[in-house]
């Protein structure tokens, strides 16, 4: 195996050899230095993740259902929609969660919460 690579290694050194170094052209800075300055100078044109338009519909999206809320004389309370439970316990079992559950949970928890912590302090010492 690594027979194989040498013999690559002298095939490449002997390829290279050939075809010697390519030698910058006259100039070359200067025109590396303008195509530095030309991309410096484009701007990025910002754009607002959610426009103008995007806030108006979410803002609108909350506040007329709230006006409406106040606004109509509904009373919900006395209106008999006869559903055949009369508590919402019948519908949903009681469950519980074993302490391996909780421990689990918990420890998962401390993990994501130490993970920016670390992060930041590493970024500080380093």
């Amino acid at each position: 195996m690594e027979e194989q690579f040498k013999k690559e290694d002298r095939i490449l050194k002997k390829l290279i050899s050939e075809v010697g170094t390519e030698k910058p052209g006259p100039n070359f800075n200067s025109k590396l230095m303008e195509q530095i300055e030309q991309r410096a100078s484009e701007r990025i044109q910002y754009q607002p993740l959610i426009s103008k338009k995007g806030w108006v519909l979410l803002g609108l999206m909350f506040v007329i259902p709230a006006l409406l809320y106040f606004v109509l004389p509904l009373e919900l309370g006395h209106r008999e929609f006869g559903l055949p439970w009369k508590d919402l316990s019948q519908l949903v079992p009681e469950f519980r969660f074993s302490k391996v559950f909780m421990y689990g949970t918990i420890f998962l928890t401390l993990f994501f919460l130490q993970i920016p912590l670390l992060k930041k302090f590493v970024e500080t010492k380093f």
